[in-house]
């Protein structure tokens, strides 16, 4: 994943992955995740990424 700030724009970049179920209710599937709060490379940001999806029966 890659996180930048370029002027007043944040950009992320992160591959989507298959899914994994998610630990609470496997009802939705976790495509990424930064796992907690990650620092953005030059500058004082912290970000938190969750990518999910609804999972089909």
């Amino acid at each position: 994943m890659e996180i930048k700030v370029t002027g007043n724009t944040l950009t992320i970049t992160c591959p989507l992955g298959s899914g994994v179920p998610s630990r609470t209710s496997g009802r939705t599937l976790v495509l990424a995740t930064t796992n907690g709060f990650t620092p953005v490379d030059g500058s004082d940001l912290k970000v938190s990424l969750n990518v999910i999806k609804p999972r089909r029966s």
